[in-house]
């Protein structure tokens, strides 16, 4: 009788499940988070979508502990805290923009790597740590006064 029950429990909740689905009611589920919409975004995150990547279409939006990953079509991301601050820019395939990267980390690139753009950018939560990723496979580590604390190849 408890299997019978149990196998009627899942029935339903998979054609429910389904049913939902079909008609766009649910949220779907990806990885450990959910896909949001752009107005779920904190309004500092739409803004940046709006001012730097407006020229590239969203793909997803997934939020897993109040942390926001913003896909576009070309594959580039860009990922927020609950606040809407960016943590993480990936454009892969071209330069992060220039509004996002401070001016200190812009300059010593600019100066110790003038060929190379900055194709990926992470701040540490606490903004005492920056890490820059160079389209010649360089990596750089900068500290919160924006001094140099780590080149990698």
């Amino acid at each position: 009788m408890k299997r019978m029950f149990f196998l009627v429990c899942m029935f339903l909740m998979v054609g429910t499940t389904y049913s939902m689905v079909e008609k766009n009611t649910s949220v779907e589920m990806a990885s450990d988070g959910y896909v949001v919409g752009v107005q779920q975004l904190p309004v500092a995150a739409q803004e940046v979508i709006t001012k730097c990547f407006a020229d590239r279409e969203v793909l997803t939006i997934l939020k897993e502990r109040g942390e926001y990953e913003v896909i576009f079509n070309n594959g580039e991301k860009i990922e927020f805290n609950n606040k809407g601050e960016w943590t993480e820019v990936s454009c892969h395939t071209t330069q992060v923009p220039d509004i996002l990267i401070p001016n200190p980390i812009k300059m010593r690139i600019m100066a110790d790597f003038s060929n190379a753009r900055i194709v990926k950018i992470d701040r540490s939560s606490n903004g005492k740590k920056y890490e820059v990723k160079l389209n010649n496979g360089l990596e750089v580590e900068f500290d919160k006064k924006f001094n140099v604390k780590k080149v990698d190849d």
